[in-house]
This record gives structure tokens, sequence and C-alpha cells, in this order.
């Protein structure tokens, strides 16, 4: 029986609400992303950042969120296990009181079979007076049996110890029981732990899985949108050298336009000059300019006479190592026949040592042989016999071992001797010469920049043709000074002859043309020649011509103009009329000359513009050249190529556009390899996805986009087209190039890994990436 009080069981904890898995949301924020952007190739750089900080911060928000929902459940747990366990006492509790109740009503009920109905009255009564005395429970009170002795309560006291001791025996296993089951539903609960503890891992490996697979989408949407900006920053890279280089071509038109209208301008000034022959300060002012190019034609003559020199000496240095090399290989070609000779010799005197040898013991093997034939000999006839022909027999065998000897001896004395000193100081001196050929050709290769004897013989070739032009051109500018000379002179004796000029003129004029011979034949000037300060003063002809040379300005020209001819006018010489006519003629002349004067001055400043853009060109160049340098360096493009191409090695001006025609192959070849990675694993992906069943249009659409990424820089026409057809596949194919999509760093769907690797796997960082990249470049480089 149980009591009638009914345990009450703890209630279940509610179910706890769904959680929100954030892998969930940002694989589908990912693939709005992916649908409405087109594969990610249109958002900014801003976008991939707050993703790869999203995935973070929702990476870092989950964790804490299972650790909160998981501590929940552990303090659910240790309540629903203390309301159990106090329910189970409570239980226990109510057992054992209705146990001992349900004992006494037993013992009463025996012991009332056991007594009659009279002393089961009486020990009733008893009973009751003596709860009502002690205020005993009933439960508690004395069994109604205690003092009797009759043989029925014997009986009856024996058979309940008997069931005492059963229901002893019966507790007990009672006790075991529920110690039994104790212990199994203590297993339950441990069962129940475990399944799920292992349900939480399974969980945080999925999670973890879902994660590095969302983590791996965002890196490759990132490395996606880095080459889409490298292409782009490599075509504004190419666009720029595009413009740079039609910015250079048109400064090369607009120097040679400005270098033709300069001329043309200045031959016009010329004439100019031609026409104002009555102005001696521009012949003063040629005189001094062209003392002063003079001066430096000179030094320019002297360093190239020094350059000329050194050339010269370097050019015999180099003939004479060549001429030494061409003896020194003759040398070389006479002693190798000599060791060849000598070589041959020897092998035939081996061969005529081999010959004796043999010979020597055919002797020693035909002397045992008579001598053992000598003592076998029995009768004394046949040893006299024997005697006789051993004697022939040592006779010819010496006459053959004379013979040989002598063969032998005139073999071995038949050649020359193998080496001897005048040889062996001829072979020293041979290979010094090759020694100074050696640093000699050293030297030139690191002047050209090349180890090719076909650079260093065009580089010489090229300095010869060099000199002989500065020599033309030096003959060229003597002339010019010579045409100059007769010119002044000319003007010089116009002058003279027209009666505006004295003595004083003339002896000036003199003084500039010896002075200016002077400077052209490289002497100094003679005492006197050099421009001394002048007073200005109209008083003579000379001090006028004077101080039109001194005057710097238009005004002052005016100035001096006026004067003169005020002088001329009050000395008497010249009439009212002649006055006015020189007055009129200064006027013109001086508004020729401050016209020439401007323009020259115009010419002037557009020479000096054009300086100041050709400068700032030569910078842009330069710059142009260290970018595309490091580009080429950077690509692992080939400098042999180069050198075969262009005879350099190096990246410089004229070598330009050779590298960018390789850096643009060179780049289509990271491109293709690129692209055929790319296709490779998006072929992957979609047989997994199409198995699955999981293949739309927008995974569709991105694996286009994705495909033809690579493509916009393989048709350029801005750029040299290439010599070979499909040279880019016949490289890839031939060669394994160093880049950094050959590390595993994307897990395949076909391999089906488990979810510790997935959880347990790192991919690799920027960092580690580039130290790969350099190291495999090092290992293909030495």
């Amino acid at each position: 029986m149980r009591s009638s009080v009914a345990p009450t069981r703890a209630p279940r904890p509610p179910p706890p609400p769904p959680r929100s898995d954030p892998n969930s949301a940002v694989a589908a924020r990912g693939a709005s992303v992916d649908a409405g952007g087109g594969g990610g190739r249109a958002g900014p750089a801003a976008a991939a950042a707050a993703g790869a900080a999203a995935v973070a911060s929702g990476s870092e928000t989950q964790l804490r969120r299972r650790l909160a929902q998981t501590e929940m459940r552990l303090r659910d747990m240790d309540e629903d296990a203390a309301r159990v366990r106090a329910l189970q006492e409570q239980e226990l509790a109510n057992l054992e009181r209705d146990n001992v109740k349900l004992r006494e009503q037993l013992e009463v009920i025996r012991m009332g079979e056991c007594m009659s109905p009279a002393e089961a009255r009486a020990l009733q009564v008893h009973m009751s007076y003596q709860r009502a005395a002690t205020g005993a429970p009933a439960g508690r009170a004395e069994s109604k049996l205690i003092g009797s002795t009759t043989l029925k309560y014997q009986t009856a006291r024996a058979e309940v110890h008997d069931r005492r001791r059963d229901c002893v025996l019966a507790e007990r296993q009672l006790a075991e029981a529920r110690a039994r089951l104790t212990q199994l539903r203590h297993g339950r609960h441990d069962v129940k732990r475990r399944s799920r503890a292992t349900e939480l891992t399974a969980a945080v490996r999925v999670a973890a899985a879902d994660t590095y697979r969302a983590m791996m989408h965002e890196r490759l949407r990132g490395l996606e949108e880095q080459v889409a900006r490298e292409q782009e920053r490599f075509s504004s890279m190419v666009a720029e050298a595009k413009q740079v280089r039609l910015e250079t071509d048109a400064l090369l038109i607009n120097q040679t336009s400005n270098e033709k209208m300069y001329r043309r301008r200045y031959d016009a000034l010329l004439a100019k000059r031609r026409e104002m022959g009555y102005l001696l300060e521009v012949c003063n002012l040629l005189c001094e300019e062209r003392q002063h190019v003079v001066a430096e034609l000179a030094g320019l003559q002297r360093g190239m006479a020094d350059e000329s020199r050194q050339y010269e000496s370097a050019f015999d240095e180099l003939t004479g190592v060549l001429e030494e090399n061409i003896k020194a290989q003759a040398a070389s070609r006479e002693q190798l026949d000599e060791l060849r000779r000598l070589a041959a010799q020897t092998r035939a005197e081996r061969e005529a040592l081999e010959v004796d040898n043999g010979h020597a013991k055919a002797a020693i093997e035909r002397r045992r042989r008579r001598t053992a034939s000598r003592r076998l000999g029995d009768g004394a006839a046949a040893s006299e016999a024997n005697r006789s022909r051993s004697v022939v027999e040592d006779a010819a065998e010496e006459e053959e071992d004379a013979v040989a000897v002598v063969v032998g001896t005139t073999a071995s004395h038949g050649g020359t001797e193998v080496r001897t000193p005048e040889s062996g100081v001829s072979l020293d001196a041979a290979q010094q010469h090759v020694r100074t050929y050696d640093e000699y050709f050293h030297k030139l290769s690191g002047i050209v920049q090349s180890d090719a004897i076909e650079d260093v013989v065009g580089f010489l070739d090229v300095a010869a043709d060099e000199r002989y032009r500065v020599f033309d051109e030096m003959n060229a500018i003597k002339r010019d000074m010579a045409a100059l000379e007769a010119e002044r002179a000319a003007l010089v004796a116009q002058l003279s002859g027209g009666g505006g000029v004295g003595g004083a003129t003339t002896d000036a004029a003199a003084a500039a043309t010896a002075a200016a011979a002077a400077a052209a034949a490289g002497e100094p000037p003679a005492d006197g020649a050099e421009a001394a300060p002048r007073p200005l003063t109209v008083t003579s002809t000379s001090s006028a011509l004077a101080a039109l040379a001194g005057a710097n300005t238009l005004d002052a020209l005016a100035a001096v103009s006026a004067a003169v001819a005020a002088a001329k006018a009050g000395t008497g010489a010249i009439g009212a009329s002649g006055a006015v006519a020189a007055t009129g003629g200064a006027t013109e002349r001086s508004a020729r000359m401050a016209q020439l004067l401007h323009t020259l001055g115009t010419t002037r400043d557009l020479v000096y513009e054009e300086e100041e853009e050709q400068e700032a060109s030569a910078v842009v160049l330069e710059q142009v050249v260290a970018q595309v340098s490091e580009v080429f360096c950077g690509l692992g493009c080939s400098a042999d190529e180069l050198r075969a191409t262009t005879g350099l090695t190096a990246v410089q001006e004229s070598t330009l556009l050779a590298c960018l025609a390789m850096i643009e192959q060179r780049t289509c070849e990271h491109l293709l390899a690129y692209a055929r990675q790319q296709q490779h694993r998006l072929q992957q992906q979609q047989m997994h996805l199409q198995v699955s069943g999981a293949w739309t249009e927008a995974h569709a659409s991105a694996a286009a986009v994705t495909r033809h990424a690579a493509r916009p820089l393989l048709r350029r026409p801005d750029l040299l087209p290439r010599a070979k057809k499909n040279a880019v596949a016949a490289a890839l194919t031939r060669v394994t190039l160093p880049r950094s999509t050959d590390m595993s760093t994307i897990t395949t769907t076909t391999t089906a890994p488990s979810l510790e690797e997935l959880a347990d796997e790192r991919p690799l960082s920027m960092a580690e990436l580039k130290r790969v990249v350099e190291t495999k470049r090092a290992v293909a480089r030495s």
C-alpha cells in the first residue's frame, strides 16, 4: 500500500527560445550582397572592411551568447536536481511513515487473531489508558502482547520474529533495489549530460565550420576585390605611362619646333644685325659672347682632348690586349701541338718498351728451357749437340737484344724535350696577357653594364663615332668663328670707310679682333685687350660708340643716340637737314633695336620655359622608370629575356617600352594562372552545389563575373604586340610560376573534411603568404 498523499513531481523547465544563428545571418547577408552587387566587385573598400569587422564581432557575440546559454542551462539543471532530490527525500519519509503505520496495524491484526475477545478488550483499554496517561501516539505505544506467556503468544511471537527477519531481508533488498535505482538514475543523468555535451560540441563544431566557411567566403571576396583594385591601379599606371609617353612625344615635337623657330629667329636677328652694321656695341657684345663661347669651347676641346687621349690609351691598351691575346692563343696552340707530339712520342716509347719487355721475357724463357734441357741430357753426343745449338741460340738472342736496345734508345731519344725554360716563360707571359685582357674586359663590361663581347665592341664603336662627331662639330664651330671674324672685319671696315668712325675705332676693332683670335687659339688676351670701363661721354666718335656699347636699356640707348646726334649737330659738320635726318634715322634704328631686343628676350623666355618643361619631363620620366623597374622586379620578369631583346639588363629610358611589354606579358601570365585556379575552384563548387541541389541563378551570375574578372588586361591595344602567339599558355605549361594561389588555403568540397579538421584548420595570413612567395621566388632564381 502507498500513502494517500501522492508525491508531487518537479515541473519541467520551459523550452529555451530558438537561438538565432549568426552564421546563417552572415551567410544570408553575404548571399544578398552577392546577389545585389554582382560578386562584390562594385562595393567600396569600406564595405569589405565593415564585413570583416562584422564577421569578427558576430563570432565573438555568438560565443558569448552560447556561454551564457550554457551557464543558464547548468543552473537550471542544478535546480532540477535539487528539486528532484527534495521530492525523493519527501517521498522516502512518507514511505517510512506509512511503513511504520502498516507494521503497527499488521501487528495489531495478528495479535488480535491470537487473543480472545476479553483479552483484546482489556489490552485495548489498557493501551488507551496508557496512551492517555503518557500522551504518546498510537504508533509509539508498547505492544499489547508484552507480558503474555501463553503458548499461542509464543508461537505468534516466533512467527512475528520470523516475519520481522523476512521484513528486514525485504527491506535490505528494497534498499539495494533503491541503491541500484539511484545508480541507474545517476547513470541516466550522466548519459543525458554526455549526450547534451556531445550535442553542444557538435553544434559548436558545426558553428565553427559555418563561421570558417563564411570567413573564407568573405576573404575570397576581399581577394577578388583586391585583384580588381590592382587591375584598376595597373590600368591607371598603364594609362599614366601612355599619357607620359604622349607628353614626352609632344615635348620632343615642341622642342624641335622651338629649336627651328629659335634658329630661324636667330638667323633673322643676324640678318638684322648685318643691316644695322653701324652699331658697334652689338659687335662688342658679339665679341664678348664669342670670347666666352671660345673659352668654353677651349675648355670643351681640352676636356675632349683628355677624353680622346684616355679613349685612345684605353683603345690602344684594349687592342694591345687583343693582340697579346691572339699571340697567347697562338703560343697556346703551339704548346698544345708540342704537347700532342710529346704525348705521341711517349706513347711510341711506351710501346717500344713493352716490345723490349716482351723480347726480354722471351729470352729469359728460352734460357730457362735451354738450361733445363742441358740438365736433362743423358749422352755426351746429345750434350755436345745441345751445347753447340745453345751457343748458336745465345748468339742470336744477344744480337736480337742489342737490336731491341738500339731501337728503344733511338725511339726514346728521337724527340725533343717536354718543356724548356723558354716555353715556361712564354706560357707565363701568355697567362699574364690573358689576366690583363680579363681585367680590361671587366672594366669595360662595368662601364657598359653588360658581359657580352658584342655589347663592349658596340660601345667602343659608338664612342668612336661620338668622338668623330664631336670633332666635326668642333670644325663646324671653327668655321662659324672664322665667318664671324670675317663679318666683323667687314663691319669694322665699313664703319671705318664711312667716315663715322675714327682711328680710335679702328684700333679698338683691331684689339677686339686680336683678343677674339687669341681666345679662339686658346691663348690669353694681350694687355689692354680686356674691356675696361670707359667714361660715358660723347666728345668723340670712339667715346660715342663706347657709350652706345655701355647702354643696357632702351631709354639709355635713345638718350645716348640723342646725345651723339646733338654733339654732331654742335660741331657744325652736318647741316640742319642732315641733323634732322640723322635724328630720324637714330630713332628708327633705336625702335628697330628695341624690337629686336624684345624678340630676343621673348625667345630666351621660351627657351627657359622649354628647359624647365624638359627638366620636369626628365623628373617624371625618372619616376616612371623607377616605378616600371619596381613593377618589373616585383613581377619577377626575366632579365635574360630583356638582355636578349635590347642588349641591356636594367630598366632604362631606352628599354622602357620593352620592359612595359614584358610586364604586360608577365601580368597576363599571372592573371591566366589566377583565372585557371578560380575556374577550377568554381567548377568544383558548382559540382558540389549541383549535387546538393543548391545551385541558383545568383551563383551562376557570380561565377560568370568571377570567371571573366581577369580578362580586362588581356586585350591591351596601347602596348607593343608580343612576338609570339600563345606564348603565355606555352610558358604556363612549361614553367610553374611562383604565385600566392599555390598555397592550399581553400578547403575543397570533394574531400569532405570532418568537423574537427574544419574547426582546427587555420588559414594563412597575408604576411605568411608573402614570405612563402618570396621564398619560392628566391628558390626559383637560385
